[in-house]
């Protein structure tokens, strides 16, 4: 490649950061945002060639490896174009580097597999349903951590963590997630380590004028009560530009319908499907081990939280410790092991939803 080439390719590279940045900060597709920078007086030729590249890592991004999806929600198209060299994922990157956390280019190509699935934040109205599932103990928190950082880079504003029924969880999830993400002058946090959610009377204030807006909230009626008043006060116009990521961590746990006659609706459930009818553009996510629960939720009712738009696995990483490894498989165990590990592999070559 002669310099000239180089220093072309360059200047695409820097036309593309532009159209990045003009993506998030004007809610725009990737057609919108390239004519912007044109319209800025980017030679457009150059704005051409970084917008044909753009659509070529889109492309090659693996959003549907490893996935089970609908194929109505996506119809194929990645939107998510990948992280950039500077944002919430870059800083999150670097703190668990500074850790010397093992793993990065795993969580890296998950967290991108993860964040394609969800709704387009610069597509008012979009809203997605979907499960993660991962063995206990083996980097669940660091994956949605990451999807976070990434989300909020593409788009989204406002962040919330379901995170158990306990308060110790919550606190800890909260703890953990203000060290790793949730820190500087970009984020608003609603909670804190010591305080759950509380009433929010300036809740349209907060969210039309802070970058970013997270809360970690347990799973108890009252306070997602809370959480429904906030959501209800904000007018429907803003949500609509204020994409919501919800985060349900342990969603095995009071989030599916405990109730045994079908018309009757639990407590926790009835408060999750009020939090949900307010989103007016995001996705919801429930991370698990046992999503057995989730998965059984009535399909047919759209209100309720089934996972209806898809279902993906994560890899254990090299430094997942499992009972496997401290006990080993019986001989009888073997067989069975080897088939589940082909069903797995069968399903995770689905390219949609069956």
């Amino acid at each position: 490649m002669s310099q000239n080439a180089a220093f072309d390719q360059m200047t695409v590279d820097i036309i593309m950061d532009s159209i990045r940045y003009t993506i998030n900060k004007k809610h725009l597709s990737l057609e919108g945002a390239a004519e912007c920078v044109k319209g800025m007086g980017t030679n457009a030729q150059l704005v051409d060639e970084a917008h044909r590249q753009l659509e070529e890592e889109s492309r090659a991004i693996s959003t549907f490896t490893g996935a089970v999806v609908d194929s109505h929600s996506y119809g194929g198209q990645n939107w998510y174009l990948g992280p950039s060299d500077s944002g919430q994922w870059s800083k999150y990157l670097d703190l668990l580097r500074q850790k010397e956390t093992p793993g990065l280019d795993t969580l890296d190509e998950e967290t991108t597999r993860v964040t394609g699935l969800l709704a387009n934040p610069h597509n008012p109205g979009e809203k997605r349903k979907g499960m993660v599932m991962g063995n206990v103990q083996s980097g669940k928190t660091r994956n949605f951590a990451g999807v976070i950082a990434k989300a909020v880079d593409a788009g989204y504003r406002f962040v919330i963590v379901l995170s158990g029924m306990h308060n110790n969880l919550r606190e800890q999830t909260q703890t953990r997630l203000t060290e790793q993400v949730f820190s500087g002058s970009e984020w608003y946090s609603l909670t804190q380590s010591i305080y759950d959610l509380g009433s929010v009377t300036n809740a349209t204030q907060v969210v039309e004028n802070q970058p970013f807006v997270c809360a970690v909230v347990k799973k108890n009626t009252a306070r997602l009560a809370n959480l429904t008043r906030m959501l209800k006060e904000i007018p429907d116009e803003l949500l609509k530009l204020r994409p919501v990521l919800i985060i349900d961590d342990e969603a095995d746990q009071a989030t599916p319908n405990s109730m045994a006659q079908r018309e009757k609706i639990s407590a926790i459930n009835r408060r999750m499907r009020e939090v949900w009818a307010q989103v007016e553009t995001g996705s919801y996510v429930g991370y698990s081990a046992t999503p057995f629960a989730n998965v059984l939720i009535d399909p047919d009712e759209d209100e309720d939280l089934f996972p209806s738009d898809f279902i993906t696995t994560l890899a254990t990483g090299p430094e997942y410790f499992g009972a496997r490894r401290v006990f080993g498989l019986a001989d009888g165990d073997v067989k069975a092991s080897k088939q589940h590990g082909a069903r797995r592999r069968a399903v995770e070559r689905m390219p949609r939803w069956a």
